[in-house]
């Protein structure tokens, strides 16, 4: 892995456990982040030409990678698809997430994750007759106001990190879902399951939209990615994201 070079994948530079025993999966970072914020953020302006570029990007990478010994990605997603500072797109994450799935699977690996704030119990007679002095209470107060920032940052945090993990799920081949749902670890991958993830990541990136929206579904919802995983094989064409008739010229770009 670390001696796969190409100008739409990411560096690649290894796996490994440093000093506080936390395991630590190296890449080269990409300045502009991923194709996620750049096209989502409303103050940059983003023309069709570098939106075809953006796709055209995508498609070389995976082309390269199923190609390649790696022979699929794994995990792809806008996320995973990133922009360095000459707004070339690189992908990234390949076969890395399958790997620390499996190493969870079997409990060599676990989350360090931040436990969910505790509400706070009401101070007995005993604790408030240990406050005597006005120095002791602004004491006090500031603890509190410390505690309740903290509280705040750790809940914002897990919400934070269960909306981009669900923004990831949906994103995936229904197979895929399935599996996620009913292991809670990413399975192996395929191409044909990059194939579908490819079409996920090219309806974002042509009409910059996220899967679904037009049925106002939520893409950070776990609900929107266990029903994707209910599709069978012969799902029908309702069942995938809609492409509005004045934009699928666009998609002709790609092709051309």
């Amino acid at each position: 892995l670390k001696l796969i070079e190409n100008e739409n994948l990411n560096k690649f530079y290894g796996i490994c456990f440093n000093q506080q025993n936390e395991f630590v999966v190296l890449w080269v970072l990409c300045q502009r982040g991923s194709l996620e914020d750049v096209l989502f953020n409303e103050e940059l302006k983003i023309s069709r030409n570098f939106q075809v570029s953006f796709a055209k990007d995508v498609v070389k990478g995976l082309y390269f990678i199923h190609t390649s010994l790696i022979k699929y990605h794994g995990f792809l997603c806008l996320q995973n698809c990133l922009v360095d500072s000459n707004w070339n797109v690189k992908l990234t994450n390949f076969v890395t997430e399958e790997v620390v799935a499996d190493k969870l699977r079997h409990n060599e690996l676990r989350y360090h994750t931040v436990k969910p704030p505790t509400s706070k119990k009401k101070k007995g007679k005993k604790e408030k007759e240990v406050v005597e002095k006005g120095s002791d209470e602004s004491d006090n107060e500031v603890s509190d106001e410390s505690d309740n920032v903290l509280e705040q940052q750790q809940r914002s945090m897990l919400e934070k990190s269960d909306k981009n993990a669900t923004k990831k799920y949906i994103q995936q081949a229904p197979e895929i879902i399935r599996e996620l749902i009913t292991t809670k670890y990413l399975p192996q991958g395929s191409q044909s399951a990059d194939m579908y993830s490819l079409g996920m990541v090219l309806y974002q990136v042509l009409f910059k939209a996220e899967p679904f929206h037009e049925r106002n579904i939520s893409p950070n919802s776990k609900s929107t990615y266990q029903s994707v995983g209910k599709i069978t094989a012969d799902r029908r064409a309702s069942e995938s994201p809609i492409i509005a008739l004045r934009l699928q010229a666009a998609a002709g770009d790609l092709v051309r």
